[in-house]
């Protein structure tokens, strides 16, 4: 456990070109792509017909490639389900307030069957991933999850054990506090430890693959010089692009959760 280990400049930086950038990389997964046809900020949505699936066509994003951020996307614009008959259109602000909760970066983990795909996965995010080796040059960056936390949101205890290589997982804490919780060696107990924002993880060894969980969020914690992102500190509300979403990490937890997939020439 690592306490402060990002500063408070680094953790705004990092948490721009994660949710701006890299969750508008369409080659970047998350949950609600498996149950919506996500569209992407200059994409024209094209609603489902008589019970159909929905499409898309290029607007006005630089080669249709979804480079705009979903923060300055129409917050009233819809997503629409691939079943509407199981799951009700959203609209961008309700899938940033509370139905994101995950994006994948790097090798594109499936949370259903628990594997990562075979085919060469998308490259690593080289800029997060020079920031990481800096603090942690054992792990090369290779895939990563990036969890979305509200207060009231919990992660249920489990193992990281899809990797092929034992290297150390890394764990970078943004915004509201979170209890941590992980098991001893002997499996007859646990700890629970705070972690608040810029606070990291680093599981090598033993720890490698112990159940751990996120029992809580705690509401309220965020640090002030945070809580309005994506507002930075110098920004103007009633002028800036992102003034309609002032505050919204003030209830958020970010967890980057980085690792390595498989053992490369310096891990042999």
């Amino acid at each position: 456990m690592i306490p402060s280990l990002v500063p408070p400049a680094v953790q705004v930086e990092l948490l721009s070109r994660l949710l701006h950038r890299d969750l508008s990389n369409k080659e970047h997964q998350t949950n609600l792509h498996l149950h919506y046809n996500i569209t992407y900020p200059g994409e024209t949505e094209i609603a489902p017909i008589e019970g159909g699936t929905s499409t898309s066509s290029a607007g006005n994003s630089p080669e249709g490639n979804g480079v705009l951020s979903f923060f300055e996307d129409d917050p009233a614009r819809v997503v629409y389900p691939k079943d509407p008959a199981v799951h009700k259109p959203l609209t961008v602000q309700q899938m940033l307030n509370k139905k994101l909760r995950w994006a994948t970066l790097g090798g594109q983990y499936n949370w259903t069957t628990k594997e990562y795909p075979t085919e060469c996965p998308p490259a690593f995010p080289e800029d997060v991933a020079s920031v990481l080796h800096a603090a942690f040059p054992q792990t090369e960056a290779q895939a990563a999850i990036l969890n979305v936390y509200s207060p009231g949101d919990t992660l249920s205890p489990h193992r990281d054990v899809s990797e092929e290589c034992d290297v150390g997982l890394i764990s970078i804490s943004f915004g509201c506090d979170g209890l941590f919780l992980i098991s001893h060696d002997d499996g007859k107990g646990c700890e629970i430890v705070r972690l608040r924002s810029g606070d990291a993880v680093y599981m090598d060894g033993t720890s490698r693959f112990a159940w751990h969980a996120v029992p809580k969020i705690v509401p309220g914690t965020c640090p002030e010089w945070l809580a309005d992102w994506p507002l930075c500190p110098v920004d103007d509300a009633d002028t800036s692009k992102y003034g309609r979403w002032k505050g919204w990490m003030s209830g958020k937890r970010v967890n980057l959760n980085v690792r390595q997939m498989t053992v490369t020439d310096t891990h042999t």
